[in-house]
């Protein structure tokens, strides 16, 4: 629901009630906001507004002068307008919150990202979640073949985002050192930049075949190619502040809990989340009650956005709370972390290759 579908009266009585319901965690009544709110209208008036909100489905009233509360439809109303708001401070810093997080964080962007979402739970209060692209979509930097005891070959790959992956792999025949080292050589000064499979497409196209002559069996040392650019996926999510859910009086109800430790578990809740979610004017998704599609989460709310280096690969980070939760704070959290991570990962990216090094020490 767009900010602009109300006027400009009904909107601000609107907003004015889901801060103070929002903040004081109680329904909200005419003669209340009438002594706290900035609009200048009587009791009478703020009630009549508060009315037409209710039949508008923005309000809920619940009934015996107990005042009233946001529905989901004016939660969605309310961040909406958060959005707005932060596209017309698009240039604002990052907040002091953040400086030093990647000089502590270990190598890469898995740690980088571990980093951040712990943090992002402690700032917020709430539970982070995160969603990786598969590793075939992560850029190729370099690898290094090392041949172990017995018919085994340990395979070294990192990223440009600098993650190292490593794995070990039985071959039919054991291929000579200098094999392997031009094997390197030849990867690494054509493919960096590539996404993994792009590079085991070329791979299955035939690249490489006339270094691989002197290896004991063609298929074989194919075969061994192949499985260096193959690797399994971690879980697609990844989560902190689990016990911040836990603990939280709002989601106490034995139906949340279950469907809150079901969905920490199950690694394509985010993405079926977000499936329902709704755009926000600025950048992320917002979902709430019904929409987060698990009957038992009625009572919670998420705020997500993608973060990456504006080359097409792209994550996914996610506060989940309550649908009480300070909405203007998570989003403003939300988005300065997606932008150090999309910041880091840039910077990543425009590094030199250190393959070079590694090979020259093997030489």
């Amino acid at each position: 629901m767009s900010p602009q579908a109300l006027s400009d009266r009904h909107s601000a009585i609107l907003l004015e009630v889901i801060r103070l319901v929002l903040s004081s965690h109680q329904p909200v009544s005419g003669r209340t906001l009438a002594k706290v709110s900035d609009q200048g209208l009587s009791a009478t008036s703020i009630r009549n507004i508060m009315e037409d909100l209710v039949d508008e489905g923005y309000l809920l009233s619940l009934g015996g002068g107990k005042g009233r509360v946001p529905s989901q439809a004016g939660l969605y109303y309310y961040v909406a307008a958060l959005g707005q708001e932060m596209a017309r401070e698009d240039q604002r810093p990052i907040s002091r919150v953040w400086p030093g997080l990647e000089a502590q964080a270990p190598l890469g962007l898995e740690g980088l990202l571990d980093a951040v979402g712990a943090q992002l739970a402690r700032l917020t209060g709430w539970a982070v979640l995160a969603a990786l692209p598969p590793k075939d979509t992560y850029p190729f930097n370099w690898l290094r073949l090392s041949p172990v005891e017995g018919q085994r070959v340990m395979m070294t790959l990192e990223t440009l985002f600098g993650d190292l992956w490593c794995k070990v792999v039985e071959v039919g025949n054991p291929m000579p050192l200098e094999v392997l080292l031009e094997v390197e050589r030849f990867l690494c000064s054509q493919y960096r930049g590539e996404t993994l499979e792009q590079v085991r497409g070329h791979i299955m196209g035939g690249a490489g075949r006339s270094l691989l002559v002197q290896a004991p069996s063609m298929g074989g040392a194919f075969r061994l190619l192949r499985h260096a650019f193959a690797w399994a996926d971690r879980p697609a999510m990844r989560h902190w502040g689990e016990a911040n859910l836990f603990g939280a009086q709002a989601l106490q109800q034995p139906a949340t809990l279950l469907c809150l430790h079901h969905a920490l578990q199950d690694p394509m809740f985010l993405p079926q989340a977000l499936a329902a979610a709704k755009p926000l004017p600025h950048q992320g998704q917002v979902a709430i009650g019904t929409d987060l599609a698990c009957a038992g989460l009625e009572n919670c709310a998420m705020l997500s956005m993608g973060f990456g280096p504006g080359t097409g690969w792209q994550g996914l980070l996610a506060v989940l709370g309550p649908r009480e939760l300070d909405y203007g704070q998570v989003y403003q959290l939300l988005s300065e972390a997606t932008r150090l991570l999309g910041r880091r990962m840039r910077e990543l990216l425009s590094q030199n290759p250190i393959s070079t090094p590694l090979l020259e020490e093997r030489s």
